[in-house]
């Protein structure tokens, strides 16, 4: 996902739009395909969610420097599929 370490020239502390879908798509793309396909999800498994979380550390080789990054897990799963509706709870 997202990585930008303020050592870095190009480094900003703010994505553009651009950027923002960028990095969307590429998340998008990694938690729903296959690891077969070079994805992350385990085969014989389906996506069900994702937790993406926004960060800021610093680097302890440089203390005046930051990091920002994302990170999410995403979850799998099996669905399960039923024909007849679920049976009220009360």
């Amino acid at each position: 996902m997202y990585w930008n370490y303020q050592g870095y020239s190009d480094f900003h502390g703010c994505l553009s739009p651009d950027e923002c879908n960028f990095y969307l798509e590429g998340t998008k793309w990694v938690a729903t395909t296959s690891q077969s396909q070079g994805g992350a999800m385990p085969v014989n498994k389906s996506f069900m969610s994702i937790a993406i979380h926004g960060d800021q550390t610093g680097d302890s080789n440089y203390p005046y420097y930051s990091i920002y990054y994302h990170r999410g897990p995403a979850y799998y799963g099996t669905i399960h599929w039923c024909s007849a509706p679920p049976t009220p709870l009360d």
